[in-house]
């Protein structure tokens, strides 16, 4: 398995972080956040790319995914943490967006709660490509 996820939180990490609590950008799902605004963000897929297999069937590049959830007390600020977001994965590391929107966030309905999902090909080398 070709794993970026930490390579891809530190860099999505200096965006994020000055518009949240202290420990509010975390890579592992919190039920409960202590504090908001909160944002989490995780690799859901990881697929080898079987464009680039061999008949030895090595992994050479894979096809990764990442979701983001932002969680804050108002609209504004969710979209503008997912601004944030979308400027990192999006603009800095070439990721495409797959979708982002408002999401019922059934733990408590007074807190907003916006989803997106990204897409990117690597190689094992850690290089990054559109896939097709």
């Amino acid at each position: 398995m070709i794993d970026i996820e930490n390579q891809v939180f530190d860099a999505v990490y200096p965006f994020i972080e000055p518009l949240v609590a202290e420990g509010g950008f975390v890579s592992e799902f919190v039920p409960k956040p202590a504090s908001f605004p909160h944002a989490y963000l995780c690799e859901i897929d990881n697929n080898p790319d079987a464009r680039t297999a061999d008949s030895g069937e090595r992994e050479w590049s894979s096809i990764v995914a990442y979701e983001s959830q932002i969680y804050a007390m108002s609209k504004s600020e969710c979209r503008q943490i997912q601004q944030a977001m979308d400027d990192a994965m999006v603009r800095l590391m070439g990721f495409t967006k797959l979708q982002g929107q408002f999401a019922p966030n059934l733990a408590d309905r007074s807190i907003y709660r916006m989803v997106a999902r990204y897409q990117r090909g690597v190689t094992r080398n850690g290089d990054m490509y559109k896939p097709r």
